[in-house]
């Protein structure tokens, strides 16, 4: 690795670049940057308790038109990525949440990032800190049932 012109910072990027190609799934790494970009939005909502209804999602112009994110959603949910779930007192009103699968490949991405990032988020309050297991804590603080 070329370590004389790169900064500390730009090292660890890079490192994190070599280390995320063994870590995550192949479907993962075959998604598009907007295919990306869509499921972190959604699994940064679900992390912060804060549920994308699809309507909430259709808004965001910066993914394109309503057909071409629909397509986007629709091939996240076929590949695994995402859900759907709906509450219980309006089960018109759907919610996408990222599914196990996404998870774990964000679980994945963050073992690549390594280093002085995971004691950082040691030291976090627990509250602070997204886990697998808000999926549940979320659904029974909203009503929410699985599709």
């Amino acid at each position: 690795m070329r370590t004389n012109d790169a900064s500390p910072f730009a090292l660890t990027y890079f490192r994190f670049l070599q280390n995320s190609q063994s870590f995550v799934d192949l479907d993962y790494a075959i998604l598009n940057p907007k295919q990306r970009a869509l499921l972190n939005l959604i699994a940064l909502a679900w992390c912060e308790d804060s549920l994308m209804t699809v309507s909430q999602i259709m808004a965001q112009k910066s993914f394109g038109s309503p057909s071409a994110l629909y397509m986007r959603l629709n091939s996240l949910q076929k590949m695994g990525f995402l859900k759907t779930i709906s509450a219980e007192e309006d089960c018109r009103a759907k919610y996408y949440v990222p599914t196990q699968k996404a998870i774990q490949n964000f679980e994945a991405l963050g073992e690549a990032i390594g280093g002085g990032f995971i004691s950082q988020a040691q030291d976090l309050p627990v509250s602070d800190v997204c886990t697998s297991l808000q999926f549940a804590k979320i659904s029974a603080e909203h009503g929410l049932n699985t599709v």
